[in-house]
Order: structure tokens, then C-alpha cells, then sequence
């Protein structure tokens, strides 16, 4: 019965047979792909219900005793709602946690249940299909305060939108600073990770502490960060310093000529006018080199040893700086 051809042909046999034409039952239950007790059971309903009984019936059960009851369904919704406001995490896998800690009388509905239940509420906005979880390699860190993790994202606030910068500890994904500022630059990145290099922040904010020390987090199979920052020891500095790169020559000290070029063995280097007339150290490695004025590196470059002259490689046509008088 899975064309309306076949379906047709089945609905006419069984039609012939009450009207007391010959019929091959056998050869036709074997051309339409159905048993011969399905035939006999439709053409009973035939008898019984006429034209009615022959339409597909519903498999669906009278009752659904695992239906989640409306009370669990209004729950899901204010939890969501609840957590929305609250400027947290509100997914399904989320809510979930949330209903195991309520004491249901009943089962839990999975998180795929509870997603189903905010779609037809209309909580839930149709999103681009996502790249699967399953294609992602996840790297984690070994131990508490091996590696940190740190971004910035936008946040809307009343005068606004304003920079968060967060911290999360890459082990057990406790939140090491949560802190916003009007502009995410590199300065306020230092100041947030010295803040929370001092264990976390002093203090640590509301948004943090239920952020370690309530929130289950997904990556971590549904654990509370500071439960697994604690459960292992955590990493410290080296007991002794990192050793000092070493060069294979000696500095060479140079002086920048008039048009910005120091010369350095067979090489001409182009620094940059700017520079006309200060002293340098250059370092060769190889066929790289390094240039240093006032302790600063103003320029590093791979040597193309079939040139003598090495090029700035900045774009020609830009701003000219006067000539310096020597």
C-alpha cells in the first residue's frame, strides 16, 4: 500500500469479493505486496464500515502515558524564561539540569522532549543548521590553571552596548574574571587577566560565582566547574627559569645612514628614513636578520641572498618622508 495505484487495485478487489466476483486472492496480495491476513482484515472493515473502514488508520495510541503533563510544560517554559532574564544559559540540555534538581513526581523529559516542547510553544527561533559537534577535535587542558582561555563578546545594557571580557579556566571551565569595559583593547585585556590572576578577581562578581559554583557546564558532561577545578591539583610555575635563547654571532653595532640603510657584511638593509642617523645592533641568524635602536626591534626580515640590496617590502606609492641633511 505504499502507491495510490496499489492502493486502488487492493481497494477494488476487496470491492469485487463483497460483490461476489472471482478474485485471485493470492496472486493479488502477491502483486501489491501485502499478506493475505491484511486482505481478509480490510475487507471485514469493509463490511463493516463501507468505504470508511478501507481509509489508512491512525497507529497513534488512544493515550500517552509518557506524555509530559501541562504542569511540566509550564515549568519548562519559566525555567527558560527564568534563566533568560537572568543573563544565563537557557538551552534545553540546561533546563534539564534545572528539572533534576526540582524533584519531578514523574520522569524527567529529555532534552530533546524539553526542545520539542519550546519549539510549539514558540520559545525557540529557527536557526541556520549548524557544523554537527561530532566534527569538532576538542583539546583540554591536563590540569586547573594549565591554560586559560579569554575573548570578548558584545553586551546590551541600558546606555548600551559595552565589551565583556571572560577568563575560563580550559580544565574544568571555571570563570577566572568576567569583567566590562567600554572598548576591548589590549590594555583592558592585561588589566582583566591581572585581576584574575589574583584568584579570580577581588571579589569574584554574582555572575561568577553562579557560573562556578552552580551552572552544570555542557563541556564538561554536566559538571560544576569548581567541582572539577578542585577534584585535581592545579598547575604551578616552573621550579626553575626557561633558559635564554642563544645567538650564533655577535651584535654588530651600525649606524643608519641619511636615506634609512645600514650596511651589515655584503647586505644593504633598508630601515626606513625615520631611523637616519641612529646607531643600531643587528643580529644575523642564519639568513634572518634583526635589528634593534634604543632596545627596540624595528625590523626583522629573511634575507634574500641573491640580492645585495634587502627592501623595506613596504608598498611603493605611499607618504614620503623628507631626506634627512647628514
Amino acid at each position: 500500500m505504499a502507491s495510490k495505484v496499489i492502493a486502488m487495485k487492493l481497494i477494488s478487489a476487496v470491492i469485487a469479493v463483497v460483490e461476489g466476483r472471482p478474485v485471485n486472492v493470492t496472486q493479488l496480495c502477491r502483486d501489491v505486496g501485502v499478506s493475505r491476513p491484511t486482505f481478509y482484515r480490510l475487507l471485514d472493515r469493509y463490511r463493516d464500515e463501507g468505504l470508511a473502514g478501507l481509509e489508512p488508520k491512525s497507529r497513534r495510541p488512544h493515550t500517552s502515558p509518557n506524555q509530559t503533563s501541562l504542569a511540566v510544560e509550564e515549568m519548562i517554559v519559566r525555567i527558560r524564561k527564568q534563566l533568560e532574564e537572568d543573563g544565563l544559559d537557557y538551552g534545553a540540555i540546561t533546563i534539564w539540569w534545572h528539572l533534576k534538581d526540582c524533584e519531578l513526581s514523574g520522569p524527567v523529559p529529555a532534552p530533546a522532549t524539553i526542545h520539542r516542547i519550546l519549539v510549539r510553544r514558540g520559545q525557540v527561533e529557527p536557526a541556520p543548521k549548524k557544523r554537527p559537534k561530532s566534527s569538532f577535535i576538542r583539546f583540554e587542558a591536563p590540569a586547573p590553571n594549565d591554560l586559560w582561555q579569554i575573548d570578548a563578546m558584545d553586551w546590551k545594557i541600558v546606555t548600551g552596548i559595552v565589551k565583556v571580557f571572560n577568563i575560563v579556566d580550559d580544565h574544568s571551565r571555571l570563570a577566572a574574571r568576567s569583567r566590562a569595559v567600554e572598548k576591548a583593547t589590549t590594555e583592558q585585556a592585561w588589566i582583566t587577566f591581572g585581576q584574575a590572576s589574583q584568584r579570580w578577581g577581588l571579589p569574584l562578581d554574582e555572575f561568577c560565582h553562579i557560573y562556578n559554583t552552580q551552572r552544570r557546564h555542557q563541556g564538561i558532561s554536566g559538571q560544576i566547574p569548581i567541582d572539577r577545578f578542585n577534584a585535581s591539583n592545579p598547575s604551578g610555575p616552573a621550579t626553575r627559569p626557561l633558559p635564554h635563547p642563544t645567538w650564533p654571532g655577535q651584535p654588530r653595532p651600525v649606524t643608519v645612514n641619511k636615506t634609512g640603510n645600514i650596511r651589515v657584511g655584503s647586505y644593504i638593509i633598508n630601515i626606513g628614513i625615520k631611523w637616519a642617523h641612529n646607531d643600531a645592533l643587528v643580529l644575523i641568524d642564519d639568513n634572518h636578520a634583526s635589528v634593534f635602536i634604543d632596545d627596540h626591534l624595528v625590523r626583522h626580515l629573511k634575507l634574500d641572498t641573491s640580492h645585495r640590496y634587502q627592501p623595506s617590502g613596504n608598498p611603493r606609492g605611499g607618504p614620503r618622508h623628507p631626506r634627512l641633511q647628514s
